[in-house]
């Protein structure tokens, strides 16, 4: 009985223990996600895409529009990036540089 009290405080302390911060593309998501009166979003908002670390994706795309954008670290679009729907996207992974692809 012990060991399992031991295990389940062990496991606890290590789960509390790696729990981060949230990273300000996912501060950015869960403010735009919850921006209306009723806690939804608001249709047609932008919401940002955070990859698994909590850093912005290079390349943003709005739901809505279709368009597609690069950005810097802290989420600020590239200008000249910005491409429309049914065109070639900027390859984002080449900063200083607009590479198309399709």
């Amino acid at each position: 009985m012990v060991s399992s009290c031991f295990s389940k405080s062990l496991a606890d302390a290590f789960h509390t223990w790696y729990i981060r911060p949230k990273t300000h593309c996912e501060l950015h998501r869960d403010r735009v996600q919850h921006t209306g009166p009723d806690g939804h979003p608001i249709v047609g908002a932008h919401i940002p895409q955070c990859d698994e670390h909590g850093h912005y994706q290079p390349q943003q795309c709005h739901g809505s529009t279709g368009h597609c954008w690069c950005v810097d670290d802290k989420g600020q679009e590239r200008p000249g990036t910005r491409t429309p729907p049914g065109t070639p996207h900027v390859d984002c992974r080449r900063p200083g540089e607009v590479v198309l692809f399709w």
